[in-house]
């Protein structure tokens, strides 16, 4: 199959499930990180960077506070394409030291850093 050539339903299906942490449909794929600061966000970005530059194919990355998503389709194919699954996996690599974390532990440091910052609070 041709890195640029739309995947079908089940083609996506099947990268998906060595995926987990992603998710979408033939049109595009996505992943977002919650609970991870901006400086691990901006190291992040850079090996994404790299990976695209590589790839060359880029994602639309959105950091927000405690944040991350990055989404990924080719446009020129109408749609997701091996080279979004390959970057996936690239994105994944570059997560993967930023996101081996207990939820419940990650919410708790939140609170204690920035309860200005919490849900409700106006900021």
């Amino acid at each position: 199959m041709a890195r640029r050539t739309p995947l079908t339903p089940d083609q996506l299906t099947a990268a998906l499930a060595g995926l987990p942490e992603w998710s979408g449909d033939t049109s595009g794929i996505e992943r977002t990180v919650q609970g991870i600061d901006f400086a691990d966000a901006a190291e992040v970005m850079a090996d994404l960077a790299l990976a695209a530059g590589e790839l060359d194919h880029h994602p639309d990355v959105d950091v927000r506070w405690r944040t991350l998503r990055i989404a990924v389709t080719t446009h020129s194919a109408g749609g997701v394409t091996e080279l979004d699954v390959e970057y996936a996996r690239r994105a994944d690599e570059a997560l993967a030291p930023f996101t081996d974390t207990d939820p419940e532990l990650a919410a708790q440091v939140d609170t204690l850093l920035a309860p200005d910052r919490q849900p409700g609070s106006g900021a």
